[in-house]
């Protein structure tokens, strides 16, 4: 994240560490949240869809 410092994001690294949604301070001017996905998942159920036809 200290590669986004140019769009004004302040990390907060405590809160990334305990697995925080929100992992930006206060004083960022951009909101960072991270959300969980599973891209295999929907890559796996993409490729069902195209060999199945739906």
């Amino acid at each position: 994240m200290e590669r986004l410092a140019l769009l004004g994001v302040n990390p907060d690294l405590a809160a990334h560490e305990a697995g925080a949604t929100l992992v930006s301070t206060a004083a960022s001017r951009v909101a960072v949240y991270l959300l969980p996905t599973d891209e295999e998942l929907m890559m796996a159920r993409h490729t069902l869809a195209l060999v199945w036809g739906a």
